[in-house]
């Protein structure tokens, strides 16, 4: 996790018992993102002399896993360091979920976490991975705001939870953007892992209300998650509150099947299935539209140009396109009655792609890059189909090949280039 999660940061110096009086309790909303990191966020993408950062590493050291600067579009986020405090020396103390959020939420090192204690006790070296949990008789942010007169909330991923605590899980049940029907199918066990978690963490850990959350790396759905942010902050007006708002993602940059947020189920969630989707995010097609969009003139995109023409194929041509468009339906109609379109929408373009290159270069649909073994493990006397005249080339020495892959009689080539 990288430091950036410190622009809100500044919000926890307000609740601190030294600061804060019953006339001034402000509401808090501590948003909290999983592998953030500097150059996700406008506001600090190119600030990599201060954070380490994927593409700061490119630009000082000449390596790293993106490609280029990232032209990122987050406003609101801007806005919040534009118009309030951003923290440049906040540095979080462990580098993976469970330990980071163990020194948010307690103030303590995570070598120091009373879980961790039972194998490495006081002055021995800790190994961390994905630990401590946070105990109970630990002191926590929504211990301490409770007793400030704070109404407490807490919506998200939670990855601070003891052994043997939630029921075994059935993996198959907790699949990467798992279909609705998958999830139908296993909504009772679905259902008694997540009211399983939400039971203990409401017990003892500070929190008045205990929603949307997700246990460990399970089902992704942030249009369910920040609904529940909504819904906590409406029915809190009374009192002053404390919403913190884990939010699962980018974890690992968004290269993790579980996290994929272009296109989850929105009817899915880690407590089981509703039968209307969740719509409150813009969508990623939204986002990225209004991106390129506003970073048109930075990105130097090309004017867009649509060119229509009408083509006239050949007998042997059109029965070609029709067997390829019946064997597209067949595999697009399959995703459609099994429900899973929306999962598949990178076959489905290579679908329609295919559709295209028909029309353009039929020798790549049926070779693609097997151009060569094809070509080689053609049938004694027969080498390919002349792409002038639709003739077989009987003799390999009378083939030309084009760069394209195209295969042509040296005479039809010959009598192309002269005209």
């Amino acid at each position: 996790m990288m430091n950036t999660k410190g622009m809100l940061l500044g919000l926890l110096w307000l609740v601190s018992g030294s600061f804060m009086s019953a006339a001034l309790q402000p509401n808090i909303v501590f948003i909290y993102a999983d592998d953030l990191d500097a150059d996700e966020l406008n506001i600090t993408m190119d600030r990599v002399e201060t954070w380490a950062s994927p593409h700061g590493a490119r630009r000082v050291a000449g390596k790293g896993r993106k490609a280029g600067v990232p032209k990122v579009l987050t406003p609101h986020i801007d806005s919040l360091a534009e118009e309030g405090l951003l923290f440049t020396r906040f540095y979080v103390n462990g580098t993976v979920c469970t330990s980071s959020r163990y020194c948010l939420l307690t103030g303590r090192y995570a070598t120091r976490g009373i879980e961790l204690q039972e194998d490495y006790p006081v002055g021995t070296h800790a190994t961390l991975e994905w630990r401590p949990a946070i105990m109970r008789e630990e002191t926590n942010l929504a211990k301490e705001l409770q007793k400030l007169g704070y109404r407490t909330g807490i919506i998200g991923k939670w990855h601070n939870m003891p052994d043997k605590v939630l029921p075994k899980r059935n993996k198959k049940a907790h699949e990467p953007n798992a279909t609705y029907e998958t999830t139908k199918k296993f909504e009772k066990s679905i259902r008694e892992y997540y009211e399983a978690g939400v039971d203990y963490l409401s017990d003892g850990y500070g929190w008045d209300v205990v929603d949307r959350m997700e246990w460990g790396n399970s089902i992704v759905n942030l249009d369910w998650q920040c609904a529940g942010a909504l819904k906590f902050i409406e029915e809190s007006q009374e009192q002053p509150f404390f919403l913190y708002c884990a939010l699962p993602v980018p974890h690992g940059q968004y290269y993790f099947s579980y996290n994929d947020v272009t296109s989850y189920d929105q009817r899915v969630t880690s407590a089981g299935v509703v039968e209307e989707p969740i719509v409150v995010l813009p969508t990623a097609e939204d986002v990225l539209r209004r991106t390129k969009a506003e970073r048109a003139a930075d990105l130097k995109l090309p004017p867009l140009e649509i060119r229509v023409e009408e083509l006239t194929l050949s007998p042997p041509e059109q029965d070609f396109y029709n067997c390829l468009y019946k064997k597209t339906k067949s595999r697009f109609d399959a995703f459609v009655r099994k429900g899973t379109a929306m999962h598949n929408y990178a076959h489905i373009f290579e679908l329609l792609a295919r559709m295209r290159q028909c029309l353009d270069h039929p020798y790549l649909v049926v070779h693609g890059k097997d151009a060569e073994e094809s070509m080689n493990a053609a049938a004694p006397g027969f080498y390919d189909l002349c792409a002038c005249c639709n003739a077989q080339i009987q003799d390999a020495a009378d083939c030309a090949v084009a760069a394209c892959r195209h295969t042509f009689h040296r005479d039809c080539a010959s009598q192309i280039i002269d005209e």
